[in-house]
């Protein structure tokens, strides 16, 4: 079965299934602080820390919309739980709850928001704070038209949420290896090529991009090993963005890739 995501075609998780084996990743053994990293850290520049969990919110607030949806909310409503629930979680102070438990992103980020569920009179109470209310905005049609391409089998709030987060990461690495290639001189090539992330073309269509880039179909083949190799290195990256330390990234794909199972 096929699951919708922004992506404008169906990535091969086999093609990436290896990734944490990659040797030739510039980022493989190494740790940087991420955004998930610092604000976990309680670091004394919580202006930086606030920008950190801000981005990271508003990069991955699908993924609740669509546990509020599952979960027996309509649209009008999950909406307005989601806002409010990003809301409270930028306004109020988040760090102080943090734990190694919560080392990954979206286990804290759904752990606070089935608390937050469970107590939906603080969605009333933040509509009453009036000027020191944070804005988080949702793009609700938007969200809304994303759920309504989920698969309409039986499957629980929870495998959703983790199967939305999955897409979500593959949708952000893939967002950023467009823009590399828009600003690299090989835009077209890249546009001819990208299709071929869902699988392993057939030979005769590594002979029309060879032909009409006036390439061997060697320097084809070459060429979308790149391009794959650095579609890993950027999922890679992304998952960093949101654990807590190098020895969880690994782990964090084999459950994403679980997800889709």
């Amino acid at each position: 079965m096929r699951y919708h995501t922004s992506s404008p075609f169906s990535v091969s998780l086999a093609n990436i299934s290896d990734l944490s084996s990659s040797q030739d990743s510039p980022n493989r053994g190494r740790f940087h602080t991420t955004r998930w990293s610092m604000v976990l850290s309680l670091g004394e520049d919580k202006t930086e820390t606030s920008a950190a969990l801000d981005q990271l919110c508003h990069q991955y607030w699908y993924p609740i919309y669509a546990f509020a949806r599952r979960h027996g909310s309509d649209a009008a409503t999950a909406a307005d739980l989601t806002q409010a629930f990003f809301c409270d979680v930028l306004e109020r102070d988040v760090l102080s709850e943090a734990s190694p438990e919560r080392g990954r992103f979206r286990t804290f980020l759904l752990a606070c928001f089935k608390n937050f569920q469970r107590n939906e009179h603080r969605r009333e109470t933040t509509k009453k704070r009036g000027g020191q209310v944070q804005t988080f905005s949702i793009d609700a049609e938007l969200g809304e038209s994303r759920y309504q391409h989920e698969p309409s089998h039986e499957e629980t709030p929870d495998n959703l949420f983790e199967r939305r987060w999955a897409m979500q990461l593959l949708d952000q690495a893939l967002a950023r290896l467009d823009d590399e290639f828009s600003c690299s001189g090989k835009h077209e090539l890249y546009a001819a090529l990208k299709p071929f992330l869902s699988g392993t073309p057939a030979t005769s269509s590594y002979r029309e991009v060879s032909e009409q880039f006036l390439m061997s179909p060697t320097a084809i083949k070459v060429t979308m090993h790149r391009i794959r190799q650095r579609y890993k290195d950027l999922l890679q990256d992304e998952v960093r963005q949101t654990v807590s330390s190098s020895e969880e990234v690994e782990e964090e794909l084999g459950r994403l890739f679980e997800s889709f199972s």
